[in-house]
């Protein structure tokens, strides 16, 4: 199976009243594979951040490996 994913998220101390720390924007695709007993994916992503105060915030390709059993 393979999916386009994309978030839209905000980081910070108080979202609501406007106090973010980050913003970021994430896309990428996740693939998939099924099994009886144990089933996996693989998500590739690309994470853009607008604003970002703290400098461990920066864009980014991420690969991921997600398995459950």
């Amino acid at each position: 199976m393979i999916t386009p994913v994309a978030r839209y998220d905000m980081m910070g101390g108080s979202v609501l009243r406007g106090s973010t720390d980050a913003t970021r924007f994430t896309c990428g695709v996740n693939i998939g594979f099924a099994t009886k007993q144990f089933s996996s994916e693989i998500r590739f992503n690309y994470e853009n951040y607008f604003k970002s105060s703290l400098p461990i915030h920066t864009d980014k390709v991420t690969i991921e490996f997600v398995g459950r059993f």
